[in-house]
């Protein structure tokens, strides 16, 4: 057990005990809170929930929030001062490095049983009614079922139960433990099963989900039956040790000669939709997991062919998803073409209305995104105000940005000005956007596979990781710049979320996600979903496992705990849902603009070039208008 484990196996009031005073009352225990001037007890330790809270405060959280607040320390080293406050051995932070080999050798073994032994279930004398009814509905072949290996995990713990059948009472322990977090089984809190865990996936049609070179490490599973609805009809493998979804690229390890050989990829969202268009002759296409791409995999896509296709959904959602991984794109050299399946969602719908050759068609057809993106900023009857002219032409220039001054770009900016009917000459067009360029923050290009260290990264690669809990020497705490901050939406977001978690579930929330930049958050709010997704058990409990899955922002968990403390357990019908995400996301938007109206002030104030100085005045009433219409399409919503 290491001794992270130890700590969230141990009573909340124990640890925190060791810092303050606390007193038995009732179920709980009270104390002194030290965040605030305390003058009667208003910190509440719950070692039934194993959290903290002080209502005056707004604060909550677990035993190492605690002592991270309490002492300023980061994660790690508060886990280093209440193993030695609680006599726990420190020796337990760092596993041998042989031990780590053999987990993900383990884990491998672990991935690939189970995907048999959910492949097994349906070749056997009496596969299930409901994976015959779903790949008969998909018209599915026998042929593609075999070759993209689809399965299906009964409800029965099928994989718990093998694991715990192993003779060898060391290989069972190790086995299980990695299987836990690889997030194939999960610990039963409940003593409702004889081994101790349940299956992650029970019910579900599985995909086994493969790297590269064709080895299993992941899952994915498509529900089949109308009480899994609200968990979601597909539900991914948790990210850990063996699984990063960003990078991988679903159905790469049987498509990658096929791209090659016809020189161009088609990028789709969904194993329904790479395995429809696999099926339909279209063997050169893979899935993206989610809605982004590592740096690693495009250049993986890259070193195949030059030619992209993104043909994810026609919903916002999916034209939002291709705006982002196109601007990836085009920083990378690549301007990808779109496929628009209108008024179909997708590939898979599409092609089971359509057929194949009118899907060759649509290929064959295809717009540069690029392109299409400008025309849809572009209004069909021109503008006849200058003013709205101009407005447009800086769309225009900020759409092309990520191909900086290349001369793709140039072209495009000076066709644009003549739709909109400015009359300056070429040159004045492209010097304006010149301009443009140098006001704007550069594009930064990170190494091959690696992130940004933001605050939220480098704080992350701090954690005791829930894959090999491994220390990062204490030097490397000094990468950390700046202190991390919640805006005010932000929390807010963090509340409502956690308080409405059938939120989660929803086509919305997508788009929220858009418009969060804050990294820990985004982090904070995608592992909360997941875990949504697929825990079983209470929602406090829920709560408190994302938390400790790894580094948050102390912020964070502080936010999150004393949300949890009001969760009512209601229940949103759609229409509140969907307003309660669109208020969010417009909350995050109105927040953006504001701080950019501050910045572009600041300068004003500072600025010692009258050019300069106009400049920035244009832009200030920029931000103006678009905090106006912001406003006002939240007044007329």
């Amino acid at each position: 057990m290491t001794l992270k484990e130890r700590i969230k196996e141990s009573l909340i009031s124990s640890i925190i005990s060791q810092y303050i005073s606390l007193t038995r009352k009732g179920n709980m225990y009270v104390g002194l809170c030290p965040f605030h001037n305390d003058s009667k007890p208003s910190l509440m330790v719950n070692d039934t929930k194993g959290m903290f809270m002080c209502f005056p405060c707004n604060i909550g959280g677990d035993a190492i929030t605690f002592v991270e607040k309490y002492t300023g320390a980061h994660f790690v080293e508060a886990i280093k001062d209440i193993g030695g406050k609680m006599g726990f051995p420190l020796d337990e932070l760092r596993p041998k490095k042989s031990e780590e080999s053999q987990e993900v050798v383990m884990a491998h073994k672990v991935l690939s049983k189970a995907s048999q032994i959910y492949t097994k279930i349906v070749n056997s004398t009496n596969p299930p009614q409901a994976f015959n009814d779903f790949t008969k509905t998909r018209k599915l072949t026998p042929e593609t079922v075999q070759l993209f290996s689809l399965g299906y995990a009964p409800g029965s713990n099928v994989i718990a139960n093998y694991l715990s059948s192993l003779a060898n009472k060391k290989d069972k322990n190790f086995a299980l433990q990695v299987a836990k977090k690889i997030h194939v089984i999960r610990e039963d809190t409940r003593g409702q099963t004889e081994s101790g865990y349940f299956d992650t996936f029970r019910d579900r049609v599985m995909f086994p989900i493969k790297d590269h070179y064709g080895q299993t490490v992941g899952f994915g599973g498509r529900a089949v039956f109308d009480y899994q609805k609200d968990k979601g009809k597909y539900v991914n493998s948790q990210e850990s040790f063996c699984f990063d979804k960003k990078s991988i690229l679903y159905g790469l390890h049987l498509t990658k000669p096929h791209i090659r050989q016809k020189d161009f990829v088609i990028l789709v969202e969904g194993y329904m939709d790479l395995i429809a268009l696999y099926q339909n002759g279209f063997q050169n296409s893979v899935a993206i997991m989610g809605v982004a791409l590592s740096d690693g995999a495009i250049a993986t896509l890259k070193s195949l062919t030059k030619n992209f296709y993104l043909a994810l959904d026609s919903d916002a959602a999916g034209i939002k998803a291709m705006e982002r991984i196109n601007n990836t794109l085009m920083a990378m050299d690549i301007i990808p073409k779109c496929i628009n399946f209108a008024p179909h969602k997708d590939p898979d719908e599409y092609v089971a209305a359509k057929g194949q050759l009118a899907l060759v068609e649509l290929v064959d057809n295809a717009k540069v995104f690029l392109d299409f993106l400008i025309d849809r900023a572009i209004p069909k009857e021109t503008p006849k105000v200058f003013d709205r002219k101009l407005d447009k032409l800086y769309e225009v220039f900020e759409l092309v940005s990520p191909l900086q001054e290349k001369l793709s770009a140039i072209e495009r900016i000076i066709q644009a000005a003549k739709r909109l009917g400015l009359k300056s000459d070429s040159a004045q067009i492209s010097d304006s956007y010149k301009e443009f360029l140098n006001k704007k923050a550069p594009i930064k290009r990170w190494p091959k596979d690696t992130e940004p260290k933001t605050v939220d990264t480098v704080r992350s690669s701090l954690m005791i990781s829930e894959a090999n809990n491994n220390v990062v020497d204490q030097n490397s705490e000094e990468l950390i710049v700046s202190k991390f901050h919640l805006s005010s939406s932000e929390k807010i977001i963090i509340q409502e979320l956690v308080k409405h978690p059938d939120c989660l579930a929803e086509k919305e929330f997508d788009e929220l996600l858009d418009f969060v930049h804050n990294v820990g958050v985004r982090r904070y709010l995608c592992k909360l979903r997941k875990y949504f997704f697929e825990y079983d058990g209470e929602h406090t409990s829920l709560i408190r496992d994302v938390l400790n899955l790894e580094d948050f922002p102390v912020e964070i968990k502080e936010v999150a705990a004393a949300a949890v403390y009001s969760y009512k357990g209601l229940k949103l019908d759609q229409k509140v849902k969907c307003r309660l995400l669109f208020d969010l996301k417009r909350s995050l938007e109105v927040e953006r603009v504001k701080i950019k109206r501050n910045t572009l002030r600041k300068q004003q104030r500072e600025c010692t070039c009258q050019d300069q100085e106009l400049a920035i005045i244009q832009d200030l009433i920029l931000a103006d208008r678009e905090l106006k219409q912001l406003t006002n399409n939240i007044m007329n919503r």
